[in-house]
C-alpha cells in the first residue's frame, strides 16, 4: 500500500536541477561540482543533496541534461522534434543528440554504455548507445506506453529495469530488460485519460490540462526515487502532490555513483 508522508518546503528544494555550468571553466567542473555537493550535505543533509546530484551523474562523473523542445508556449508541441541532449564533461558543453519529440529524464545505465531518455509525446523511452567520447548512436525505441501516458520521470533498478512515471494517467511502469512493461500503480482517472487522450489526438493539449490531472490518490506522478537501507523503498514525487507517496519495491534501486566519494 501506499504511505504518505507529509512535506512541506523540501519539495522545493526537491524540484531543483543542476543548471549549465556556463561560468566554470569544463576542466574544473567537476571540482567545483564536488565541492558543492559538500557544501549542500552540510547544509541540506545527505538524503537532500544526494538526491539533488544523483539526477545527473553517470558512472565517468559526466553530467547529461536535456531540454524538451524550443516551443514553450501553452500548447504542446506534440509533434516537434526539437528536443536534445547536453554532455558536460571535462571536455565541455556540447549537444550529442537531438531529433527528440520532447525530450524529458534521461539515465545512463550502470554500465556505461547506454543512455535512456523519455520522449514524453512520442510516448516512448528511447535508448542510445554511448561511444567512448560521449557521442550518441544506434538510436532505438526501447518501449512504448498506451492511452494519456506521457513519459516523464524516469530512474534505474539494480537488476536493469527502467522505471517511467507518466504525468496525466498517474501510471508508474517496470522495463525489465527483456523490455517486458508491467504496471506497477495504475491510479488513473477513466474521463482524465479520455479527455487526455482527445486533446493529444486532436493536438490541442495544453499545458495547464496535462497539469492539473490527479488520480485518485495521487496528484499527478512525475517522478521516483529510491531510499532507505536496502534502496527498495520507493519515493514518488508529483506536481500537485502536498504529501510524499512511498512504497516498498520489489527490486533495489541503482545507487547512485557519488555514494563511492570519499
Amino acid at each position: 500500500m501506499l504511505r504518505y508522508i507529509w512535506i512541506g518546503s523540501i519539495l522545493t528544494i526537491l524540484s531543483i536541477v543542476l543548471y549549465i555550468p556556463s561560468v566554470v571553466p569544463p576542466e574544473r567542473f567537476l571540482e567545483v561540482l564536488r565541492a558543492e555537493h559538500a557544501l549542500n550535505r552540510s547544509i541540506l543533509g545527505s538524503v537532500t543533496s544526494d538526491r539533488i546530484l544523483s539526477r545527473a551523474l553517470d558512472m565517468q562523473e559526466r553530467i547529461w541534461a536535456s531540454v524538451s523542445a524550443h516551443d514553450t508556449g501553452e500548447t504542446y508541441p506534440i509533434d516537434a522534434r526539437t528536443g536534445f541532449i547536453i554532455l558536460i564533461d571535462k571536455s565541455g558543453t556540447r549537444i550529442v543528440g537531438d531529433g527528440l519529440q520532447y525530450t524529458n529524464e534521461c539515465r545512463v545505465d550502470p554500465t556505461g554504455k547506454y543512455l535512456f531518455v523519455n520522449e514524453t509525446f512520442g510516448r516512448r523511452v528511447t535508448r542510445f548507445r554511448i561511444a567512448a567520447d560521449g557521442s550518441l548512436h544506434d538510436r532505438e525505441t526501447y518501449a512504448e506506453f498506451f492511452a494519456a501516458d506521457f513519459p516523464d520521470g524516469l530512474t534505474l533498478d539494480a537488476e536493469g529495469g527502467v522505471w517511467v512515471m507518466c504525468v496525466g494517467s498517474n501510471r508508474v511502469y517496470r522495463v525489465d530488460a527483456q523490455r517486458n512493461i508491467e504496471t506497477v500503480i495504475d491510479d488513473s482517472a477513466p474521463e482524465t485519460v479520455d479527455k487526455l487522450e482527445a486533446a493529444y489526438q486532436s493536438r490541442t493539449l495544453r499545458r495547464p490540462d496535462l497539469g492539473a490531472s490527479k488520480g485518485a490518490r495521487i496528484a499527478n506522478v512525475t517522478s521516483l526515487a529510491f531510499g532507505g537501507p536496502d534502496l527498495r523503498t520507493a519515493y514518488l514525487g508529483s506536481l500537485k502532490g502536498t504529501q510524499l507517496a512511498s512504497f516498498r519495491s520489489p527490486v533495489a534501486g541503482l545507487p547512485p555513483i557519488h555514494w563511492n566519494w570519499s
